[in-house]
């Protein structure tokens, strides 16, 4: 999840920066950040690694179940299509919009904002019961 997690974190930032460079042109551009969706191919095109630390692996194979559970609870790609449409006729979009279940477009992002990163960290391993 690291590489895949540093990718969205990337695209982020560019985002941001396209944003800031763009700004008075009549160029509008909009970090979408979706949750989990199901109904893709991502998920299982991810490729799970045997690792020789028997610790290690039974601690990822906890977080893939989660994963797998979160996944086909998640709502479709309809979702992030009905947000992309509503947003080209938008005349003053969001810089930022969060497309994903409740917990992930509401609660999540409001967490993550507002807690110190030891927390976060905390509930993260929490959750994935690490």
């Amino acid at each position: 999840m690291a590489p895949y997690n540093a990718a969205k974190a990337a695209m982020a930032s560019f985002t941001m920066s396209m944003q800031v460079e763009l700004e008075g042109s009549d160029i509008r551009v909009i970090d979408i950040q979706a949750g989990d969706i199901s109904g893709t191919k991502l998920h299982h095109a991810i490729t799970t690694t045997e690792v020789r630390d028997r610790s290690h692996t039974s601690r990822m194979e906890r977080v893939w179940r989660v994963a797998d559970r979160n996944i086909n609870a998640a709502p479709g790609p309809e979702l992030v299509a009905r947000r992309i449409a509503n947003l080209i006729d938008a005349t003053n979009p969001p810089p930022r919009i969060t497309v994903g279940d409740s917990f992930q477009s509401i609660i999540a992002p409001f967490i993550f904002r507002f807690l110190p990163q030891r927390v976060r960290i905390w509930g993260l391993k929490k959750y994935y019961r690490l």
